[in-house]
């Protein structure tokens, strides 16, 4: 009971100063329907579980989205609208982010947030990692099987040691900026190392699109090799993008996480850099919508990994109102 007690207020305090006007609408349609897989939530650092909360703020996307403001994507409902992002901020202490969104079946790319000079990968830099080892496996530079098992614990497991050994293979740097090379990846730079890849939530949903839907980067085996690890890592996650979406659908799902160390990491320190990134399949296996998400300054590491979950329910519910049979 006093758990509940808790939830009441934490609803008070966010939701206050949100207009009753707001408040009172209803959805226009039937919520979503999420997989029940990975859905349960987490204890937040305030010691009670406050997933009522979360699951109101998510049934609050059907309530009139927002449109986007120009020609082409007029009709198309905008998964960012103004007054639920505010919300989504205030639940989960999110200041500095940046969040992109592509419709691939409008082809309508939505972004909230602010890129400014990039945000550190974390773990979903070994994307980056995966595909440049993958160019020199269709270059023929070395087998497939001389990285496999690296691969798997790279992406699978997110294994840190994997990943430098992978890292170190394609040059360090020098195969990180390859990529973004060839994928033109403008506002991507190399860094101090693998985790520190400084990118922007649209760069990486670019890297996304040109790996599993034009298919430009990789030739067709190594292709399905990166997308079967990152569709494993999209069932067996707890959190991210990719975890609450429309029931018989999947994911190519990468997260990443790092607590900035004040006087050790690049500023802004002192606070949770939580990333998500996933391509969303519908239940015939089309690619529907790509995600990506970046946070620098999360008060929490919970609470970090619960709103990019929230968010990619949210983008469900608004795109899935009408993109699922």
């Amino acid at each position: 009971m006093r758990g509940k007690g808790n939830v009441r207020i934490v609803l008070v305090f966010v939701f206050a100063a949100l207009p009753l006007v707001y408040l009172a609408q209803k959805p226009t349609s039937k919520p979503t329907q999420f997989t029940k897989t990975n859905s349960k939530s987490i204890q937040t650092p305030y010691g009670t579980d406050y997933f009522a909360l979360e699951k109101e703020l998510i049934e609050s996307s059907l309530e009139t989205p927002e449109k986007v403001p120009n020609d082409i994507c007029a009709d198309v409902p905008n998964p960012f609208g103004t007054t639920w992002m505010k919300r989504w901020q205030q639940l989960y202490g999110a200041r500095l982010f940046d969040a992109t969104v592509i419709d691939l079946d409008t082809g309508c790319t939505f972004h909230a947030g602010t890129p400014g000079n990039g945000y550190p990968t974390a773990s979903t830099g070994k994307v980056m990692i995966a595909t440049q080892n993958l160019r020199n496996v269709d270059a023929g530079k070395y087998s497939q099987a001389s990285i496999s098992r690296d691969l798997k614990l790279m992406i699978l497991n997110s294994d840190n040691d994997a990943g430098t050994r992978l890292y170190k293979k394609i040059g360090r740097n020098a195969g990180i900026q390859k990529v973004v090379d060839t994928a033109h990846l403008s506002h991507t730079r190399p860094f101090k190392g693998w985790g520190t890849i400084m990118t922007t939530s649209g760069d990486q949903a670019k890297l996304l699109r040109q790996l599993y839907i034009q298919k430009s980067l990789l030739k067709s085996r190594s292709t399905t090799t990166l997308r079967k690890l990152m569709h494993a890592v999209g069932d067996s996650s707890k959190w991210g993008i990719g975890v609450r979406r429309p029931s018989g659908w999947s994911a190519l799902q990468k997260n990443g996480w790092h607590y900035s160390r004040p006087g050790i990491d690049t500023p802004p320190t002192g606070g949770w850099r939580i990333n998500s990134l996933a391509v969303l399949l519908d239940q015939n296996d089309k690619p529907r919508w790509i995600v990506t998400g970046y946070g620098n300054t999360f008060p929490s590491q919970t609470q970090g990994m619960k709103s990019w979950t929230a968010l990619g329910a949210h983008v469900a519910a608004v795109f899935g109102a009408s993109h699922t049979k």
